[in-house]
């Protein structure tokens, strides 16, 4: 997924701070709002478990990329 590869990107300091740190994160952002990025991010778990834990994974990688709810909605 290219949301998933870019929030890598943005956690390992890839780009430099400044603009081309805010488009990839904003990206980013764009991707994860789409309808189906959840569902499919989650086809492969079978559990609620399984599915709670991605979530929690996916909000660490957010933070880590510098991606919260505040810097989604600008």
């Amino acid at each position: 997924m290219k949301a998933l590869y870019l929030m890598r990107l943005c956690g390992e300091s890839a780009f430099i701070p400044g603009e081309h740190l805010d488009t990839a994160r904003k990206l980013v952002g764009h991707y994860i709002m789409q309808p189906d990025f959840l569902p499919s991010y989650l086809v492969d778990t079978k559990t609620n478990e399984d599915r709670q834990r991605k979530v929690v994974n996916l909000k660490r990688f957010l933070l880590a990329a510098g991606i919260d709810e505040t810097f989604l909605g600008k």
